[in-house]
């Protein structure tokens, strides 16, 4: 029986995100976007819901919300009724809010995953809502971008709020909570982290994992 719904990971390559974001200097930035997008797909192949990616090298339109659009139209036109469109910034993001959500968007209504800066890192929508919704008009990459869903998909159903990481800050804020999911990035974090800050860090940061750097994300539909 063919799945109804299906994953978008809509976002940029591990490389290119490096550039827009900010941990360190080029090398570090790029380890921990591949670390991000490494995780990402562990946790969505974790659903067992098929996954398509879409990044830079696939993508069509001049702004985000033309190339997001397109994308979930594209998908949609595989022969699914729902979707789940996510990034790969997001850490907080598992394997059980995606079935919390994809259970959701099966009653027919919308999913919203808020993000702390007024963003979404799970965007839970189907065909009929992209067809009676202008979703042109939402201000994406904006901190309006989860209120003008709101008003858009009414009635839509909200997840828990997640952080995302854009910046190094954001992995020393959030490195308590992150650590166990993010911990090859351990001796990265406190190497770029002052000393009285890295002296309150978890035990457990110190337990660095191996992962070859070189690496790239696994491949998916």
């Amino acid at each position: 029986m063919k799945e109804t719904t299906a994953i978008l990971l809509f976002g940029r390559s591990a490389i290119a995100e490096a550039r827009h974001k900010h941990f360190g200097g080029v090398g570090e930035s790029q380890r921990v976007t591949a670390s991000l997008l490494r995780r990402t797909h562990r946790v969505l192949a974790r659903t067992g819901l098929p996954v398509y990616q879409a990044d830079e090298r696939v993508q069509n339109g001049l702004t985000f919300g033309e190339r997001l659009l397109y994308a979930v139209r594209d998908t949609f036109a595989r022969g699914y009724e729902n979707l789940l469109v996510v990034g790969s910034d997001c850490p907080g993001l598992s394997t059980q809010l995606l079935r919390t959500a994809e259970r959701q968007l099966a009653t027919g209504q919308a999913v919203l995953g808020p993000d702390t800066r007024g963003g979404v890192y799970l965007l839970g929508i189907s065909r009929d809502h992209v067809d009676g919704t202008d979703l042109s008009e939402v201000r994406w990459c904006t901190q309006h971008v989860f209120t003008d869903l709101q008003d858009r998909l009414v009635g839509g159903n909200v997840l828990p709020v997640r952080a995302d990481a854009n910046h190094l800050r954001d992995l020393r804020i959030h490195w308590c909570r992150w650590s166990g999911l993010l911990g090859e990035l351990a001796d990265l974090v406190l190497r770029l982290t002052p000393a009285p800050v890295a002296a309150g860090l978890p035990r457990r940061t110190l337990r660095v994992r191996r992962t070859d750097r070189g690496r790239a994300p696994p491949r998916v539909a």
